[in-house]
């Protein structure tokens, strides 16, 4: 955690044909940055890097935040003084950078002794801190909005010498651009969750308290034109969603849908994003089957605990412009699989990770296949063993199942809700795993990049040793990059459209080599 937040010194600045690099190097633990992505209209248009510098007074910080466009070149430099800042969002529009920050006086500040953090605890004042910055370096204008920290049980006693507040807030900090008015921002503290938006001189337009069901957690922060979507999750139910829409422009506009089919099944989520061809919001996931019970484990779903999956689109700002599409396998109605949802052409089930659109109104859910298979030796075992008691007993505690990872599937839903797999793709192979260890045998995770130029959508599968890159157009994987080629460690991350980011560590060096790469 401290190297990842350790300062970086940007040494050498090289353009290569169709990539541009930038050497990062480790200089010391005292000063600490922070790396983020600048997003406009959920396309990444540049990244800032926000850097702690000495301690201006007692209580404050100076601070640099040098930006960067989407090729890594510099293209200014802002310095000012604050209170202890934690970056958590940035955004852009209309030539204004919006920054998101977390500002307090007591929390992550360090106290030589506890009547110096006693006295601060008591002054404590902590606040969600906007501040908007035009790309010549200057600071148009910074807002506050007070909130209430939890407490961390660690606050005071972390530390060996000294006194560290600790506390964290109750949700997540998030922040998106509205297109031609300004920007949004979601928290939720102790006490409320609030979205705010403001426009591009730092003026705020209207503030609304979120209001869900109860035990619900803020997930994200989505808008379309000056639309802006808020996705709510309750805490206690893996498939319980709800979606709160907001205008820029009209205070009193308000928008509500509930995660449930038609049957009253309710539905889990993995992804909620922009459609790339009319930037209008959607949804999918998986139909939770009601009457299988609905378990979230491998041994779950390949008994049906999910009726199919599905595709939800906010096409406008009225619930009858709402387009629901459901792809039910628990019905039969499905050719590619069975009605417990396995597929017939690998003998495989999948767990769909999330899902992206293509610009024929398509939804291609994507996944690690796995297979089942039953543990004769523990059966042999638990029966040789009777007369014995306890050995029957352990043998039956580990289960008689076991799951083994196999291809990363992609399947493609159609307007009308028929599914067909579009592909199969082959990635790192692993041994067999008990049931009782639920998914750990899938190390996959998954993100896609969308080239609106091309019309094209790659995907990019995490896995164990390698990172796999498969184009939607061609069909195939185009690239592999292992994770671990002598001693440097590669990552692979998104990037402007059509490019990836390429972060190569060298662990000898004690440096990272970031590159803009074309897909």
């Amino acid at each position: 955690m401290k190297k990842a937040l350790s300062a970086i010194l940007l040494l050498l600045t090289i353009c290569v044909a169709h990539a541009q690099k930038k050497v990062f190097q480790e200089v010391g633990e005292d000063i600490q940055s922070q790396v983020k992505a600048i997003y406009q209209d959920n396309s990444l248009v540049g990244y800032v890097v926000f850097t702690q510098l000495e301690k201006a007074s007692a209580d404050s910080f100076n601070y640099k935040i040098t930006i960067m466009d989407e090729n890594l070149n510099d293209i200014g430099v802002v310095k000012f003084k604050e209170n202890k800042l934690f970056l958590y969002d940035v955004s852009f529009e209309q030539d204004v950078l919006c920054l998101a920050y977390f500002k307090s006086n007591f929390y992550f500040y360090e106290f030589p002794n506890k009547k110096e953090y006693k006295d601060a605890q008591d002054n404590e004042k902590s606040s969600i801190m906007t501040q908007f910055l035009s790309l010549d370096g200057k600071i148009i204008k910074s807002n506050d909005v007070s909130v209430k920290v939890t407490p961390s049980p660690f606050s005071g006693k972390i530390a060996t010498k000294t006194f560290i507040g600790a506390g964290s807030l109750k949700q997540s900090v998030m922040l998106h651009n509205i297109q031609g008015k300004g920007f949004a921002l979601l928290y939720g503290d102790e006490s409320t969750n609030r979205v705010v938006a403001y426009n591009t001189s730092g003026t705020e337009l209207f503030t609304k308290i979120v209001e869900g069901e109860s035990n619900f957690s803020l997930q994200t922060l989505l808008t379309n034109g000056q639309y802006i979507y808020v996705l709510l999750k309750n805490q206690k139910n893996d498939a319980n969603y709800e979606v709160l829409g907001y205008h820029a422009a009209d205070p009193s506009y308000t928008f509500k849908y509930l995660f449930k089919d038609k049957k009253g099944n309710y539905l889990t989520l993995h992804t909620f994003g922009n459609d790339p061809s009319t930037g209008n919001v959607f949804a999918s996931g998986f139909i939770v089957d009601e009457e299988r019970g609905g378990g979230n484990n491998p041994k779950d779903f390949a008994k049906g605990s999910m009726a199919g999956i599905y595709t939800v689109n906010f096409n406008g700002p009225k619930k009858s412009d709402v387009s629901e599409v459901y792809s039910y396998w628990n019905d039969g109605s499905q050719s590619l699989f069975n009605k417990r949802g396995r597929n017939l052409e690998s003998d495989t089930y999948t767990k769909y990770k999330g899902a992206f659109k293509d610009f024929q109104g398509n939804t291609y859910f994507y996944g690690s296949s796995y297979i089942k298979r039953t543990k004769i030796g523990s059966i042999i075992s638990s029966v040789l063993t009777i007369p014995l008691f306890w050995p029957p007993i352990f043998i039956a505690s580990a289960g008689y199942t076991k799951f083994k990872v196999r291809n990363t599937v992609l399947v493609k839903q159609n307007p009308k809700g028929v599914l067909s797999q579009e592909s199969s793709i082959d990635a790192d192979h692993g041994g067999f795993y008990r049931s009782s260890y639920g998914w750990a045998f899938d190390q996959r995770s998954y993100y896609y990049a969308v080239d609106q130029e091309k019309k094209n959508t790659h995907l990019i599968i995490n896995d164990k040793n390698n990172i796999f890159i498969y184009s939607l157009n061609g069909k195939k994987v185009v690239r592999t990059i292992p994770h671990k080629e002598g001693g440097t460690l590669t990552y692979v991350f998104p990037a402007k459209e059509g490019h990836i980011m390429v972060s190569e560590y060298n662990k000898k060096a004690r440096s990272t080599t970031v590159s803009i790469e074309s897909l």
